[in-house]
């Protein structure tokens, strides 16, 4: 709150505050829509790309976070430079601004850490879930909702090699087809 106050009364940094709402506003999306469910439901095939999409906001959040911090450490220099020629005045107001950015960034970074750490968590549960599925001598197999196989565990493979002759593809082309 003190950041934005400054930067809103001071007008320096307000193209990356901007950057670093809509940043926000992306991630704030995201976690509004991440489903613990859907995430366990994941193929191995499927993880990689969901986990990219799932961090690409905070990432956007960071970035933003990192170009405001510049932006506001220019400002900081440049004050501090002005600050030498205006003596004690100057200089007080260059440690204000700093003092009030890193309080900003503090509290910003704590969010960003939490969710960082949720997420590690989550990916944590989904390995493990993926695992047993995997290993599971129970036989799985996932198919889309135009029944497209997504994914076949080991046993699920020995089902389909003990009936492949009624099968109209071979168990190694069941991954993708129809």
């Amino acid at each position: 709150a003190e950041v934005r106050a400054y930067v809103e009364a001071s007008g320096h940094g307000a193209e990356a505050m901007a950057g670093v709402d809509e940043a926000y506003e992306g991630w704030k999306a995201f976690s509004a829509t991440f489903s613990t469910d859907a995430a366990a439901m994941l193929t191995p095939q499927q993880m990689e790309p969901a986990y990219r999409a799932a961090i690409s906001p905070l990432d956007e959040l960071r970035d933003a976070q990192e170009t405001l911090s510049d932006v506001l450490e220019e400002t900081s220099v440049s004050l501090a430079a002005d600050a030498s020629s205006t003596a004690d005045r100057g200089i007080l107001l260059s440690v204000v601004a700093t003092l009030v950015a890193l309080a900003g960034f503090w509290m910003i970074g704590r969010r960003v850490l939490r969710s960082v750490d949720r997420m590690n968590t989550l990916q944590a549960e989904m390995a493990r879930v993926n695992s047993m599925v995997d290993q599971s001598s129970l036989p799985t197999l996932f198919v889309s909702p135009e029944l497209e196989c997504l994914y076949m565990n080991d046993a699920g493979a020995a089902i389909w090699r003990r009936y492949e002759s009624f099968m109209p593809v071979t168990v190694d082309k069941a991954i993708g087809t129809t």
